[in-house]
């Protein structure tokens, strides 16, 4: 079981109601809200934004939530994923913020209202329940994230937008298995 679970790892949120949804630019399935025609019109720059938005504050409570695990981890298949989370969330986190720039968008390290409540709550967890509450809102969180870059892969935002979601797509639907198998460990 460890081996494949180490081969796995080495392979290797957006919480809205269908009106939290409309209010950021986001529609119901994770679709941007825009033109699609590539050029910056208000509503292309707005969907651009949302889509910013959701993704930054997403991939800060994966960050953030990540690094507490490498800290509070008691098993070695925890501080894998974890040590995983910070490296790639790392990464795009600096990549969407860049792009972000480049666009003249806004982008935020703060995390919106839901995800704080999700860090909070189990920032403040420890030993088994901790990883337990981890591996289970990482899985959530990623599944979410999954629909939001999927809809904005599919050419609603800017060409630069769309192709990180694009790019970024494979890798978060990665996160979601290893948050599967994750939790499926933990509470064996």
């Amino acid at each position: 079981m460890m081996k494949k679970w180490i081969y796995t790892l080495g392979v290797a949120g957006i919480l809205c109601s269908s009106t939290g949804c409309a209010t950021l630019g986001i529609g119901t399935d994770g679709t941007p809200t825009g033109t699609g025609t590539g050029t910056e019109t208000q509503s292309t720059k707005q969907a651009d934004q949302a889509f910013v938005t959701a993704a930054a504050s997403s991939g800060q409570l994966e960050l953030r939530l990540s690094e507490v695990a490498l800290q509070k981890a008691v098993t070695i298949e925890t501080r894998e994923f974890s040590r995983i989370m910070v490296n790639h969330h790392g990464k795009a986190n600096s990549e969407l913020q860049s792009l972000a720039r480049q666009q003249d968008l806004s982008y935020s390290t703060t995390l919106r209202s839901e995800h704080q409540a999700i860090y909070d709550r189990v920032s403040k967890l420890t030993g088994a329940a901790f990883e337990k509450a981890y591996a289970t809102e990482m899985e959530a969180v990623h599944q979410q994230d999954v629909t939001l870059f999927r809809g904005a892969s599919q050419g609603n935002l800017n060409v630069s937008l769309s192709g990180y979601a694009l790019k970024t797509l494979p890798v978060l639907q990665g996160h979601v298995r290893l948050a599967t198998q994750l939790k499926n460990v933990l509470t064996k």
